[in-house]
């Protein structure tokens, strides 16, 4: 009966480790894989930065402000830039006939400004940064508008043909390599507990006879 026990304990715990498996590729496959496949259809164009317009700051939770996590907060910049969906990728927009729109700096920083996935605040800043305390935000923030935010500079930027209301971003996901660990190892996990579990159960199949 001891032996018995233990070995329905282990098909337990070999199932919860393979539903956490299971749990872990869902969500990397819904970020990281997916801006993966989503970047592999972006083309590239050229924006031609008209403003950007200061949005006060916005908040943050559980940043490290001086060795603490806290409240911290960065500033957030709403950059307007000129681009077009067809033609020559490497000509400068006309600001009379392009599009208008606000950039931002990568897919995850476009998704959060539209509210696509229905878990952020809707903040329409082209940078965020709650990564570090209140005044890394800002440079961060700051170091970005240097680079991407002055009037009339120009730079290759990442639309969507297939979604109109796509972008533009400054980066796009250029390497393969974190889809492919991201579903590797979850997958090699699974593929693990399903053998360990298999091996448990006919264990405790011999333990019945």
């Amino acid at each position: 009966m001891a032996n018995k026990g233990l070995w329905c304990f282990l098909i337990a715990f070999a199932i919860i480790l393979i539903l956490g498996c299971i749990a872990i590729l869902v969500t990397l496959g819904f970020v990281v894989v997916k801006d993966y496949v989503l970047s592999t259809r972006l083309r590239r164009t050229k924006c031609l930065v008209d403003r950007a317009n200061y949005d006060g700051n916005k908040f943050c939770e559980n940043c490290e402000e001086e060795g603490q996590y806290s409240n911290c907060y960065y500033p957030c910049y709403d950059v307007k830039v000129f681009y077009t969906r067809d033609g020559n990728p490497d000509s400068i927009p006309d600001p009379m006939t392009s599009l208008e729109g606000t950039v931002f700096i990568d897919i995850e920083q476009e998704r959060r400004a539209h509210d696509k996935d229905g878990r952020y605040n809707r903040d329409w800043c082209s940078v965020a940064s709650c990564r570090q305390y209140s005044t890394r935000n800002e440079k961060i923030v700051q170091d970005f508008l240097a680079q991407y935010g002055r009037h009339g500079q120009s730079y290759d930027c990442y639309i969507d043909l297939e979604d109109t209301d796509f972008g533009p971003v400054v980066y796009r996901v250029e390497s393969w390599m974190p889809t492919f660990h991201a579903m590797f190892w979850p997958s090699l996990g699974i593929v693990a507990c399903s053998i360990l579990l298999c091996v448990f159960c006919a264990r405790l199949s011999k333990t019945e006879y």
